[in-house]
């Protein structure tokens, strides 16, 4: 591969965050899949700059993130849960199902009458 600029690749770092606000480690993994060799502390560095990431680590606490699973690869790992009981609506909706996952960050939500294993297996279906 040829040599970039610092300013090409600060570009590119940009590009591959601004898809859904992956993280260092994250970007760093999608541009060597691209065949861009930018070393990991040049896209740390870069990334502290974004404004929307930095207030996401403010709300949350370091402790509680060791826990969690995650994955470099989009439908790697996603993350399920119900809200509820609602009101019923229509239909006697009362639950909200959310899947987020955990590489691009994307969430999907569905209604369910009940929140049990058969709904969240047929929310994974629909998302």
């Amino acid at each position: 591969m040829e040599h970039i600029s610092q300013q090409e690749a600060t570009d590119l770092v940009w590009k591959e965050h601004e898809v859904a606000h992956l993280g260092a480690w994250k970007v760093f993994k999608a541009l060597g899949r691209k065949g861009y060799k930018i070393p990991y502390s040049f896209v740390r560095m870069t990334l502290k700059g974004c404004e929307i990431c930095a207030k996401f680590r403010e709300e949350k606490m370091r402790d509680q993130w060791h826990s969690l699973l995650y994955s470099d690869e989009p439908g790697g790992v996603v993350y399920v849960d119900f809200t509820g009981p609602l009101l019923p609506g229509c239909g006697g909706v009362k639950y909200i199902q959310c899947i987020v996952d955990s590489a691009t960050r994307v969430a999907h939500a569905t209604k369910h009458k009940t929140a049990d294993a058969m709904a969240a297996i047929k929310g994974l279906d629909q998302g």
